[in-house]
């Protein structure tokens, strides 16, 4: 008979953070067949077996595993995220994790209401402590919900806040809005630091910063921007780090991004950027 996927003690569901979470998958790639059980994952991670549990859970929820009496069976999907995770394709697998009922609930919430606390404290109003447990369940899950969000580039971190980033703008909205922000300030042919871009463009397009870089970038190579400088970094940043997740092949899982020193422009670190009049 298959555990509970519940914890008895707070009735609630307990989920394990997006590290956890790839840790099983990975583990699940090097099985052999579709089929497998609780201990075929037990033998082979230095996990809890709570851990682990939890874990299949969240995986059930998305759909990329499935029970079938005393085993689980990988589903279709699972393949397809692994094969996207290879290319990076972070809003496939976005749209992957909307499967799972707290994740999706947490995303609503955030962009109904354009930001929520990074974290939960003794500051935090009660009735919007309420209101996520009864959206995602166990309160204790929120940073990781949070983490998830950010780490699949949908959120940002800014002035103690997770804000909505789930947007697609048009190429040329987000033009409009960088030369409009450069007006505003009254900075043209002036260098603003990349982290007040970043930070501004991403509260009025509902972008993250990981989204800004492909946007900038984007812009360049389809001829627009072409009177927008860049200065180089010298060194990785401090402000407004966000760690997003990576191919599968690279080195390191998650990139760290800080808003003031990582965000690339054709390739080269960024920390400020100069908007010149006309084009040069």
């Amino acid at each position: 008979m298959l555990e509970s996927f519940r914890d008895a003690s707070k009735n609630k569901v307990q989920h394990i953070g997006l590290s956890g979470i790839l840790d099983i998958i990975q583990l699940l790639e090097k099985v052999e067949g579709n089929e497998f059980t609780m201990d075929d994952i037990c033998r082979s991670l230095t996990k809890s077996r709570c851990y682990i549990r939890r874990g299949i859970y969240v995986l059930e929820g998305i759909g990329l595993v499935k029970r079938m009496k005393n085993k689980f069976v990988k589903t279709a999907p699972f393949k397809q995220f692994l094969n996207k995770w290879i290319d990076g394709d972070l809003p496939f697998l976005h749209k992957i994790f909307l499967n799972f009922e707290p994740y999706r609930k947490f995303i609503n919430l955030l962009c109904e209401n354009g930001s929520l606390p990074s974290s939960i404290t003794q500051e935090t109003p009660e009735d919007l402590i309420n209101e996520l447990k009864q959206l995602i369940g166990n309160i204790n899950d929120y940073s990781n919900l949070r983490n998830l969000v950010i780490g699949l580039g949908e959120g940002y971190l800014s002035e103690g806040k997770i804000y909505c980033g789930t947007s697609k703008p048009a190429i040329e909205d987000f033009v409009t809005a960088v030369e409009a922000e450069f007006k505003e300030r009254r900075a043209i042919g002036k260098q603003v630091a990349i982290s007040k871009i970043v930070d501004s463009i991403g509260k009025k397009l509902y972008i993250t910063p990981i989204k800004f870089e492909r946007y900038i970038n984007e812009s360049l190579r389809k001829g627009f921007l072409t009177n927008l400088e860049s200065h180089a970094a010298a060194g990785i940043g401090k402000k407004g780090i966000h760690l997003i997740l990576q191919k599968s092949g690279e080195a390191e899982r998650f990139r760290k991004i800080a808003i003031d020193a990582s965000i690339r422009v054709t390739g080269t670190p960024t920390k400020a950027l100069v908007l010149r009049e006309g084009k040069p």
